[in-house]
């Protein structure tokens, strides 16, 4: 009896000791802060999902609370928008609203003066009233550096507000926050993944004339040698059928000594094995922070923030073979840059750590704008990448 007791007690900490270790997380401080203040702690965790939507009924208006990949609180805001809308034409703009309507009914922040930024051209906030979800929405971004947002019912505009295009601003948070709780939560981050067995036809790949080598075709992103490009190598496979050996062709990712260029790009896109990386983030208070990582937990933390992955093979420089990976993240309007470097034996030796120079939340428009200058068609690396902070 005294033993079972014992276990008994046991099983009790450990349970409510998980319990504490997986309390609801907020991506921001002021998500936490409203959750807080309008009491939805219980309501959030009972509704927790990884990269999904919940509404629910509050003090006569409807709340849309959206958890990313990683289960964490990324949104928390009264409904404007239709779901179909935000994954038809994604746009940070969707979230910022409906959480700027929330911060001025419930009057979350001690300090709500970056509301004073939405110029409303047509009607007020009161206006905001008359909007919900099926009220047809148009949006137009002006070069990148402000957004204008419309309501029309039956011809007539019902509102029209103009603000800054600005990930900092839309966040409500300072970048030196969003950096450090980055850093904090993929620390903990384990995705337990192992590299995906893709199935690939030889007849959807592309052959570079003259070598064992294919490519499939990825999107580029401002210039088109940053991409998501992935190389394959086709070899003949034993297989037995009925007794016989028979030799087939299959495709596998490119890793080679031979193919510097190609074997890189699938080793940092994590197309062929789980890579220890050991990241230098350069945060924006000019501070340096470590931190030692597989590099499916980072690319996969990265992922389920909602970014796509594209990736820039710069060459062999005393040694070391280099590239630029981005990290974009376009419904939110930032990029994550991380510059890559590793001895050339990486190819060839598994235990061969990887390092990564990371920039976190950097404007989209300033990663483009850096990336399109026609110095930096070649993707060189002598960038001051601070400037794209």
């Amino acid at each position: 009896m005294k033993r079972f007791i014992t276990y008994y007690i046991l099983c009790l900490f450990l349970f409510l000791g998980n319990g504490h270790a997986f309390a609801l997380q907020y991506q921001t401080v002021f998500l936490k802060k409203a959750a807080q203040k309008m009491a939805l702690d219980s309501l959030l965790e009972t509704k927790a999902g990884k990269n999904v939507a919940k509404y629910f009924d509050f003090k006569g208006t409807k709340i849309v609370a959206h958890y990313d990949g990683n289960a964490m609180v990324d949104h928390l805001g009264i409904v404007l928008f239709s779901e179909t809308m935000k994954k038809e034409n994604p746009s940070p703009i969707y979230d910022f609203l409906e959480r700027a309507y929330l911060d001025h009914i419930y009057k979350v922040s001690d300090n709500n003066l970056y509301l004073n930024n939405i110029q409303f051209q047509v009607g007020s906030w009161d206006s905001f009233k008359k909007i919900n979800a099926s009220v047809p929405c148009s949006v137009n971004n002006g070069m990148d550096k402000f957004y204008t947002v419309k309501w029309q019912q039956n011809g007539k505009t019902i509102l029209s507000l103009a603000f800054p295009a600005n990930y900092e601003y839309f966040a409500n948070d300072s970048r030196r926050n969003l950096e450090q709780q980055f850093l904090e939560l993929l620390r903990g981050f384990k995705s337990g993944k192992g590299v995906a067995k893709e199935k690939v036809n030889i007849n959807d790949l592309g052959k570079v004339k003259g070598k064992n080598l294919y490519v499939k075709k990825g999107k580029s992103y401002v210039i088109s040698s940053i991409n998501s490009d992935v190389f394959y190598q086709v070899e003949e496979t034993p297989q037995v059928e009925e007794g016989d050996t028979i030799y087939r062709l299959s495709c596998k990712p490119m890793m080679s000594a031979n193919f510097p260029r190609e074997s890189f790009s699938n080793l940092v896109l994590g197309k062929v094995r789980n890579a220890n990386v050991h990241l230098s983030f350069s945060m924006s208070n000019r501070k340096e922070e470590d931190c030692q990582v597989k590099l499916l937990d980072f690319l996969t933390y990265c992922k389920n923030q909602g970014c796509k992955t594209y990736f820039g093979y710069e060459g062999e420089e005393k040694g070391l073979l280099q590239g630029t990976l981005v990290m974009h993240n376009q419904a939110n309007g930032y990029d994550h840059v991380i510059y890559f470097s590793a001895k050339k034996s990486c190819l060839t030796d598994t235990k061969e750590v990887l390092e990564g120079k990371v920039y976190l939340y950097a404007p989209s428009t300033n990663v483009k704008e850096l990336f399109a200058k026609p110095s930096q068609k070649r993707n060189n690396r002598k960038v001051n990448v601070l400037n794209i902070k």
